[in-house]
């Protein structure tokens, strides 16, 4: 925006009437670049995730239903009295015009389920953490990306160079 008028302070786009410069690192940023981005990476992967990520449970919206593919969520029966219970249900239950069929359950099975899935996993935990750690080297392996970019730098140096040689006229 550019003012138009001091004394009304009237404002309008700049369409190129007034020169525009673009100065990088001309401050400190309040965030810093790499952070900024990851958090970007982040927001997208948890859109791209389409399920709420806030949660009370560690359980939340990670069950997933099988009939309709909506995720369970906790819900309490009889809360102000001796019979309160916490059950868990496809949150898409009453959405639909047919509800869906799949059952509820009671968070007893679904933490008796889930430490029976953990330690089956934990079971074979040695062979789980040679996995993670070959994928852990394979996925911070940047030789091939550091060769690329050195093979760019090389090339925009050669192209700066014959720039400024045509740039550069001999009268």
């Amino acid at each position: 925006m550019t003012l138009t008028d001091f004394l009304s302070k009237k404002q309008k786009v700049n369409n190129g009437e007034i020169p525009q410069y673009y100065v990088e690192n001309s401050h400190k940023p309040i965030i810093e670049p790499c952070e900024f981005d990851a958090v970007q990476m982040k927001i997208e992967r948890r859109k791209k995730i389409g399920r709420p990520t806030g949660c009370n449970s560690p359980f939340s919206a990670k069950i997933v239903c099988e009939s309709c593919g909506g995720y369970f969520g906790s819900k309490v029966w009889n809360s102000t009295d001796k019979y309160r219970r916490v059950i868990w249900r496809c949150n898409e239950k009453y959405k639909n015009e047919t509800p869906c069929k799949t059952p509820h359950v009671d968070e007893n099975t679904v933490k008796q389920k889930f430490l029976e899935a953990f330690n089956k996993l934990m079971g074979n935990r040695d062979e789980l953490i040679k996995d993670c750690r070959t994928a852990q080297r394979l996925l911070s392996d940047y030789t091939g990306i550091d060769k690329e970019l050195e093979k760019l730098k090389k090339e925009i140096e050669v192209v700066t160079e014959l720039a400024q040689k045509g740039n550069t006229r001999s009268f």
